[in-house]
């Protein structure tokens, strides 16, 4: 039988690595065997396959979830923790209610990055999270109108930049993302001089990515044969294409 490797990576939450990463070799069709250790200061909250079935999209998996090695193919394997919080003072004046939480959020893909608040709000320099990554949180605040979420000590999120999803689906899913097949054709609906960029969704992490080269004009007929909410907003799936966003078309009679 063929010799197979598989990576593991022990990281925080901002994939800075906590130790060396440790490389596994085995026999192709083999158990990867590993073990989640203590670290001292984090808890270990997160595990993300890459490459499984030749498919470099990160994969929520349970702990210790069965995984193959596969010839010619490198498993990785990320370890995510999260820093233990500190005890801090409470302040008087602080008009705000923090509420325990232990949920999973998706970073939106409609910006290059989302940047990082310090407990007082403000922007933490040179500290952002990039599109179509994983984190999660175990306090949420609101201060104002905004609700922030705690993804490590001293460090926040705004609830608009993410969305969150659950650790694990159950048959009904949210209202936040919904997916449901349906079955008709729809018109692009847009200036003449204008075109929609389609795209890329992946139904099971949610993950975006906006295909600047596939795009079509105004007109066009397109089949639908699905469609997705994700965090309030509407995407028509095409037969055998990509997706588009619903407001850019009608039914057609």
């Amino acid at each position: 039988m063929e010799k197979a490797q598989a990576i593991i990576h022990y990281m925080d939450m901002q994939m800075n690595l906590l130790r060396p990463e440790k490389t596994l070799t085995g026999q192709d069709g083999e158990l990867i065997e590993y073990e989640i250790p203590e670290l001292p200061g984090y808890r270990f909250t997160t595990e993300l396959v890459i490459g499984i079935e030749d498919d470099e999209m990160p994969t929520f998996v349970q702990p210790q979830t069965e995984i193959k090695y596969q010839a010619n193919h490198l498993i990785t394997i990320e370890l995510r923790y999260q820093k233990l919080p500190t005890a801090q003072p409470k302040r008087a004046d602080a008009k705000q209610w923090v509420a325990q939480a232990d949920h999973k959020f998706l970073v939106k893909s409609q910006q290059e990055t989302i940047p990082v608040f310090d407990d007082d709000c403000k922007i933490i320099e040179q500290n952002v999270l990039q599109p179509n990554t994983f984190g999660t949180y175990t306090q949420q605040k609101e201060v104002g109108d905004e609700t922030y979420y705690q993804i490590a000590p001293h460090q926040w999120v705004r609830s608009s930049d993410v969305v969150i999803v659950e650790n694990r689906p159950k048959n009904k899913q949210s209202e936040l993302w919904q997916m449901a097949p349906i079955d008709f054709t729809a018109v692009v609906k847009i200036p003449d001089n204008m075109q929609v960029v389609l795209w890329q969704i992946n139904p099971q992490t949610l993950a975006q990515n906006k295909l600047d080269a596939h795009v079509v004009d105004n007109g066009t007929e397109l089949k639908i044969d699905s469609k997705i909410m994700i965090a309030g907003e509407l995407f028509y799936h095409i037969v055998n294409g990509n997706w588009i966003r619903s407001k850019y078309v009608t039914r057609k009679l």
